[in-house]
């Protein structure tokens, strides 16, 4: 189509067979219109432009033309500048390449001392060497059991946040997810083993060049526990939850009860209010949408969970020692404090624990938020672990109303040794182990205390006639001190 040229609206044969010409100030440039071409050439152009133009493409033939006789109508040095302005509002490059091409410009920062780091050349060695292999997916769901149960740990890697700080991978959390899911016979999701260590030497890059982290970390990667709710169904990590639950749905029975447990990790108190925090607001949140589950007794899931869960963990040696060991937040609403398991309704957002009982159909599903130190200690005690996931099935278990649980076990139960109250039987009685164990332990520190200062002060003071020990004194033979009687007592 020419400059002065115009164009009958509703012409099929001009929409499907003109080019436009546009006059710059520089020259004269031709450019080719790809909504102008014709119909036999689309599929190819949409193939060799896939994930750049699609968003500026119209979604019905109806649009396209009319965009096309609405520029067909601009005119003079109007239509130049809609012409250059619609060419500055095209999207941006892809993403990835642009992130893969600033990676390809670094260059190893020099020490204190003018030398290349080492530290940073064997980073960016690796980092290109894990560059080669890309084509995998970065996280991956293993099968651990026919139990339907998920664990899941999406803060196990550097991620990116939509307009917010990049979130920091929280340690340990992928080891105790795949922990629980063998316990459970469940299954695991989490970021690949390759993958979390990307994410942590592209973070440290970053930090060694003072640049902004979400510069450096891989766009493709971002916060599944930040996800709007358009986006949800079309999200990969999502993906994953619901087809396990499906697959479970087709071999247990659409019925079947389904538990969910999101691993995370926090700071050890008092930066965070427990070593324990577990979040039930997603569940909360349904029942509020949907009305009283008929399934589940929400009260009853919170109650057994603070009942059974203290005494599983009861004598872990976790630091500091005087803090809170549990909380069961998450019943309040969406003024509830941090943990919860829910975000509010207002973000627009939606935690894992909500995607997974609002859109994958599982029935229980609970927030672990896990302190430094109480991660160390499950990992270092198995048992300790074992009691936990065995208190949360068992609590997923009385919160049915149904009372055929009773008679038989759950699927949550399923090759358990114990059925629930057994087990409560047995955590309640090791609680009480761990409370006289502690007992004695405080006691015989202070004895320990108590002894040495009395050895001080008996071999300041000389012999004398009465000794803090009447026991030892009494059997003493004859002639011998109540010095040496304190030294033979602290022996």
């Amino acid at each position: 189509q020419n400059k002065e040229g115009e164009t009958e609206k509703g012409s099929k044969n001009s929409s499907n067979s003109k080019s436009k010409k546009i006059n710059n100030d520089k020259g004269q440039e031709e450019e080719d219109d790809r909504w102008d071409k014709p119909a036999e050439d689309d599929d190819e152009d949409d193939d060799e432009d896939q994930g750049e133009e699609d968003e500026a493409i119209p979604g019905e033939d109806d649009g396209i033309l009319e965009w096309a006789a609405e520029a067909a109508e601009t005119k003079g040095p109007h239509r130049a500048d809609s012409a250059r302005r619609g060419h500055q509002q095209q999207p941006d490059p892809d993403p990835f390449e642009a992130w893969i091409c600033s990676l390809e410009s670094l260059a190893p920062v020099r020490d204190e001392s003018g030398h290349f780091s080492l530290e940073d050349v064997a980073d960016l060695e690796r980092l290109a060497e894990m560059l080669l292999q890309e084509g995998k997916h970065p996280f991956e769901l293993t099968i651990q059991g026919d139990r339907p149960i998920l664990v899941t740990a999406p803060h196990s890697a550097y991620l990116l946040r939509d307009g917010r700080e990049p979130h920091v991978a929280e340690e340990k959390t992928a080891q105790i997810a795949t922990r629980m899911s063998q316990e459970c016979c469940g299954a695991v999701l989490t970021w690949t083993e390759k993958e979390q260590e990307r994410s942590r030497i592209l973070w440290s890059l970053a930090a060694r060049r003072g640049m902004d982290p979400r510069n450096m970390l891989d766009p493709r990667n971002r916060d599944p526990n930040f996800l709007t709710v358009e986006e949800v169904d079309s999200n990969p990590w999502f993906g994953e939850m619901k087809c396990v639950s499906e697959a479970w749905r087709q071999r247990l029975g659409y019925f079947v009860d389904i538990l969910h447990v999101d691993v995370h990790g926090c700071r050890n108190p008092p930066s965070s209010p427990s070593h324990m925090t577990i979040g039930l607001g997603a569940m909360k949140w349904l029942e509020r949408i949907e009305g009283i589950n008929s399934e589940v007794d929400l009260e009853v899931f919170a109650t057994t969970l603070r009942r059974m869960v203290r005494p599983a963990l009861e004598g872990l040696p976790l630091k500091p020692p005087d803090a809170q060991l549990l909380r069961v937040v998450g019943l309040g609403g969406d003024n509830e404090p941090r943990f919860s398991g829910a975000w509010a309704n207002s973000s627009g957002r939606l935690t894992q624990t909500q995607q997974a009982v609002g859109l994958g159909r599982y029935t229980h599903c609970c927030q672990l938020e896990m302190s430094r130190s109480l991660r160390n200690n499950l990992l270092k005690y198995p048992k300790a672990l074992r009691r936990l996931c065995r208190a949360i099935q068992s609590a997923c278990t009385m919160s049915l109303r149904d009372p055929g649980h009773l008679e038989k076990p759950s699927a949550f139960e399923q090759g358990m040794d114990l059925s629930a109250e057994q087990l409560l039987a047995e955590l309640l009685a090791a609680e009480e182990e761990s409370k006289v164990q502690q007992q004695r332990q405080r006691l015989s520190k202070s004895a320990a205390a108590a002894v040495p200062a009395a050895v001080g002060q008996a071999a300041a003071t000389g012999p004398a006639t009465s000794s803090p020990y009447p026991a030892a004194t009494a059997a003493l033979p004859p002639g011998r001190s109540s010095a040496a009687a304190a030294a033979a007592a602290a022996s």
